[in-house]
């Protein structure tokens, strides 16, 4: 019996012994796999995101976000949402298919579906110590609740990021390019959140050229400051072509890995912007507010998924 049993736990001991190469084996086997199936996927798709926060200010109730002309800007406080699904058409450029979310978090909780985008992304141009990355692309026409509104047919333009870092220095150079035109059905149309600006008709954007520049310092890899400021020219579909609100932005800058950057700020007009908030006041005859009641906190976080 002894014997018996003595032989049963060497066989045991030979079946786990041998098996044990085989088991690792196929984990390291079904690993490379999955590696292999991962590089594969990464090398004709990517997903790439950037939110904008609209956050609370001094001049509104703190449920909801002020403007650059005081009043708010929308029924709440609320995440936009830029989701880009790229599919890689060759090393440095790939079809780009934006989906454009909008979520309303303070007051009465909102999901806006605010329509996609469709072009073609990448690497636009590259210096030295400089880049241009970003899409050439336009929104379709019929879908998303402020274009639906508006009437839009098409706005071809560019969502852009350059990028400026002189090698070996901690001071960089950083804006959003995004100049656009803009084709609609109906002029005069404008969006809920339009009319909750106290905009009059018409006064929606038929050519836009929007920069926003800005300094920024890193304390090391993954921390740093950055100060900047939009600049906002356009001319509305009534109208000639002025110069829109120039909002300051200064903030702390983190990134934890690059699926997660941040940048919380805050951001205000200035007294540059006095002129042109007494005339929109004017026009629906309203008391201008002042600017320090179009400061207010916001979030960026952008980064790349796949």
């Amino acid at each position: 019996m002894k014997l018996r049993t003595l032989a049963c736990c060497w066989m045991s001991s030979l079946v786990l012994a041998s098996a044990t190469p085989m088991l690792a084996l196929a984990e390291e086997q079904a690993s490379t796999t999955r590696s292999e199936l991962t590089d594969l996927v990464s090398k004709y798709f990517g997903v790439t995101y950037f939110t904008f926060f609209d956050g609370p200010g001094v001049g509104e109730p703190v449920g909801l976000p002020p403007g650059g002309n005081g009043r708010p800007t929308d029924t709440g406080l609320g995440f936009w949402t830029n989701l880009s699904v790229r599919f890689k058409f060759s090393q440095r450029y790939a079809l780009d298919y934006q989906f454009r979310l909008q979520q309303i978090v303070t007051n009465d909780f909102e999901l806006r579906d605010q329509g996609g985008r469709v072009g073609v992304s990448g690497e636009l141009m590259r210096g030295d110590d400089w880049v241009l990355t970003g899409a050439v692309n336009s929104d379709l026409p019929g879908i998303g609740q402020i274009p639906s509104q508006r009437t839009l047919i098409a706005n071809p333009g560019l969502f852009s990021q350059l990028s400026y870092k002189p090698s070996g220095s901690r001071w960089s150079l950083y804006s959003m390019v995004s100049p656009r035109v803009f084709f609609y059905r109906d002029r005069l149309a404008l969006s809920d959140q339009d009319e909750a600006q106290g905009l009059s008709p018409g006064a929606k954007p038929q050519l836009v050229l929007q920069l926003n520049p800005s300094l920024n310092y890193a304390f090391s890899d993954t921390h740093g400051a950055r100060l900047g400021m939009t600049f906002d020219i356009r001319k509305n579909s009534v109208g000639p072509a002025q110069r829109w609100f120039w909002p300051v932005d200064m903030g702390y800058t983190l990134s934890l890995n690059k699926r997660i950057n941040l940048y919380p700020h805050l951001r205000f007009s200035t007294p540059l912007d006095n002129g042109l908030r007494q005339e929109l006041a004017q026009a629906k005859n309203r008391t201008p507010s002042p600017w320090t009641h179009t400061a207010s906190v916001g979030l960026w976080i952008n980064g790349t998924l796949l």
